[in-house]
C-alpha cells in the first residue's frame, strides 16, 4: 500500500556492516505485468529517505545509478516465540505442514 516502509539492501554494500536504507511506497500499479520470466508482478514505486549507507566510525557510502538491490517489505510481524512453535508444531505433525504434498 502507498506509504508501506520498506528496507533496502544494497548489493554492493555488505548489510552486516553497512546496514539497510530506508524508503517508502510511493505507488503501485493498478494493472500486472510479466516479468522477463513470464511470471505476473505488480511494478511498484518506491522513494529512498537518504543517498547514502553509514559504517559506524560515520565513513559514508553513498548510492549510485545502476546499483542493484534487494527491497524487504514488512507484512507480518511474529514474536520469536510464534516462530518457534511453528517450527515445532511442522516437526512434530508433518502430515499439517504446508509443504507437505496432498495425499
Amino acid at each position: 500500500r502507498n506509504g508501506q516502509p520498506i528496507n533496502f539492501q544494497i548489493d554492493a554494500f555488505n548489510y552486516n556492516q553497512w546496514g539497510l536504507i530506508s524508503g517508502k511506497v510511493v505507488d503501485i500499479s493498478d494493472d500486472i505485468i510479466f516479468s522477463d520470466q513470464g511470471v505476473p508482478v505488480f511494478k511498484v514505486r518506491c522513494v529512498l529517505e537518504g543517498d547514502y549507507l553509514k559504517l559506524k566510525n560515520n565513513y559514508r557510502g553513498y548510492l549510485k545509478k545502476g546499483m542493484s538491490f534487494t527491497a524487504r517489505f514488512l507484512v507480518a510481524e511474529r514474536t520469536l516465540f510464534e516462530l518457534l512453535y511453528d517450527k515445532l508444531d511442522d516437526w512434530l505433525n508433518p502430515n499439517l505442514s504446508a509443504t507437505s504434498p496432498e495425499i
